[in-house]
Protein backbone atom coordinates (compact mmCIF):
# COMPACT_ATOMS: atom_id res chain seq x y z
CA UNK A 1 0.00 0.00 0.00
CA UNK A 2 1.33 3.19 -0.75
CA UNK A 3 0.48 6.76 -0.20
CA UNK A 4 -0.71 7.54 -4.10
CA UNK A 5 -2.98 5.17 -3.29
CA UNK A 6 -4.40 6.44 0.10
CA UNK A 7 -4.93 10.14 -1.74
CA UNK A 8 -7.02 8.23 -4.69
CA UNK A 9 -9.08 6.98 -2.11
CA UNK A 10 -10.80 10.06 -1.23
CA UNK A 11 -8.29 10.24 2.22
CA UNK A 12 -5.82 13.19 0.87
CA UNK A 13 -5.70 14.73 4.14
CA UNK A 14 -4.69 12.05 5.92
CA UNK A 15 -1.88 11.79 3.56
CA UNK A 16 -1.14 15.52 4.30
CA UNK A 17 -1.12 14.96 7.76
CA UNK A 18 1.23 12.30 7.90
CA UNK A 19 3.78 13.80 5.74
CA UNK A 20 4.02 16.67 7.95
CA UNK A 21 4.20 13.95 10.62
CA UNK A 22 7.16 12.73 9.03
CA UNK A 23 9.00 15.76 8.98
CA UNK A 24 8.51 16.73 12.92
CA UNK A 25 9.70 12.76 13.40
CA UNK A 26 12.93 13.54 11.61
CA UNK A 27 14.22 16.34 13.71
CA UNK A 28 16.61 15.74 16.95
CA UNK A 29 13.71 14.72 19.64
CA UNK A 30 15.54 17.97 21.28
CA UNK A 31 14.17 19.80 19.19
CA UNK A 32 10.91 19.32 19.09
CA UNK A 33 7.87 19.66 21.04
CA UNK A 34 4.12 18.49 20.23
CA UNK A 35 1.47 20.73 20.76
CA UNK A 36 -2.03 18.91 20.39
CA UNK A 37 -5.04 21.58 19.60
CA UNK A 38 -7.68 19.78 21.60
CA UNK A 39 -4.89 19.99 24.73
CA UNK A 40 -3.90 23.46 23.96
CA UNK A 41 -7.61 24.89 24.11
CA UNK A 42 -8.78 22.51 26.85
CA UNK A 43 -5.76 23.04 29.29
CA UNK A 44 -4.05 26.41 28.26
CA UNK A 45 -2.20 27.54 31.20
CA UNK A 46 -0.15 23.76 31.40
CA UNK A 47 0.67 23.63 27.68
CA UNK A 48 2.00 27.34 27.18
CA UNK A 49 3.89 26.80 30.81
CA UNK A 50 4.95 23.22 29.63
CA UNK A 51 6.30 25.13 26.53
CA UNK A 52 7.71 27.67 27.89
CA UNK A 53 9.69 25.83 30.04
CA UNK A 54 10.66 23.53 26.94
CA UNK A 55 11.66 26.67 25.59
CA UNK A 56 14.44 27.87 28.85
CA UNK A 57 11.61 30.40 29.45
CA UNK A 58 11.02 31.41 32.95
CA UNK A 59 7.25 31.03 34.31
CA UNK A 60 7.00 34.13 35.52
CA UNK A 61 6.93 35.58 32.30
CA UNK A 62 3.47 33.86 31.80
CA UNK A 63 1.62 35.63 34.29
CA UNK A 64 1.32 38.39 32.20
CA UNK A 65 0.41 36.80 29.06
CA UNK A 66 -2.28 35.02 31.13
CA UNK A 67 -3.61 38.41 32.12
CA UNK A 68 -4.51 39.42 28.52
CA UNK A 69 -5.13 35.54 27.39
CA UNK A 70 -8.75 36.38 26.79
CA UNK A 71 -8.20 39.62 24.52
CA UNK A 72 -5.24 37.38 23.07
CA UNK A 73 -7.27 34.42 22.08
CA UNK A 74 -9.74 36.84 20.60
CA UNK A 75 -7.51 38.81 18.45
CA UNK A 76 -5.86 35.23 17.19
CA UNK A 77 -9.47 33.51 15.92
CA UNK A 78 -10.14 37.00 14.52
CA UNK A 79 -6.71 36.77 12.56
CA UNK A 80 -8.06 33.74 11.56
CA UNK A 81 -11.14 34.42 10.34
CA UNK A 82 -9.37 37.03 8.36
CA UNK A 83 -6.94 34.60 6.43
CA UNK A 84 -9.64 31.64 6.59
CA UNK A 85 -12.87 33.52 5.87
CA UNK A 86 -13.40 31.94 2.45
CA UNK A 87 -13.12 28.83 4.24
CA UNK A 88 -15.68 29.60 6.74
CA UNK A 89 -13.02 30.96 9.34
CA UNK A 90 -13.48 29.42 12.85
CA UNK A 91 -16.40 27.53 13.54
CA UNK A 92 -16.21 27.49 17.29
CA UNK A 93 -13.83 30.08 18.15
CA UNK A 94 -12.16 27.34 20.53
CA UNK A 95 -15.09 26.33 22.62
CA UNK A 96 -15.92 22.86 21.02
CA UNK A 97 -12.41 20.85 19.98
CA UNK A 98 -14.72 17.98 19.02
CA UNK A 99 -16.75 19.48 16.29
CA UNK A 100 -15.45 17.26 13.70
CA UNK A 101 -17.58 14.94 14.67
CA UNK A 102 -20.60 16.51 13.76
CA UNK A 103 -19.33 15.65 10.00
CA UNK A 104 -18.11 12.69 10.65
CA UNK A 105 -19.75 9.27 11.81
CA UNK A 106 -18.46 6.95 14.53
CA UNK A 107 -17.49 4.23 11.83
CA UNK A 108 -15.78 7.12 9.35
CA UNK A 109 -14.01 8.20 12.69
CA UNK A 110 -13.15 4.56 12.62
CA UNK A 111 -12.33 3.67 9.24
CA UNK A 112 -9.78 7.29 9.66
CA UNK A 113 -8.18 5.90 12.29
CA UNK A 114 -7.29 2.77 10.09
CA UNK A 115 -6.26 4.22 7.48
CA UNK A 116 -3.62 6.31 9.71
CA UNK A 117 -2.67 2.80 11.47
CA UNK A 118 -2.16 1.27 7.77
CA UNK A 119 -0.26 4.06 6.53
CA UNK A 120 1.26 5.49 9.51
CA UNK A 121 2.05 2.63 11.94
CA UNK A 122 5.14 4.34 13.74
CA UNK A 123 3.30 7.82 13.82
CA UNK A 124 0.38 6.48 15.05
CA UNK A 125 1.95 4.44 17.88
CA UNK A 126 4.01 7.52 18.62
CA UNK A 127 1.91 10.84 18.15
CA UNK A 128 -1.71 9.46 17.37
CA UNK A 129 -3.25 6.57 19.41
CA UNK A 130 -4.04 8.79 22.35
CA UNK A 131 -7.23 9.96 19.80
CA UNK A 132 -8.40 6.24 19.33
CA UNK A 133 -11.73 6.46 21.20
CA UNK A 134 -11.88 10.14 21.81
Amino acid sequence: TDITQLQLSGYSFVSVYLNILRIYDSWLPENRYLVYYEELIQYPETVIGDLAQFLGEEPNQLSEFFLNFEELKKQSIAYYNKIEGANGGSITEGKDVFHYREFYTEEQMRHIDEVMKIFGEDLWEKYLSHYEGI
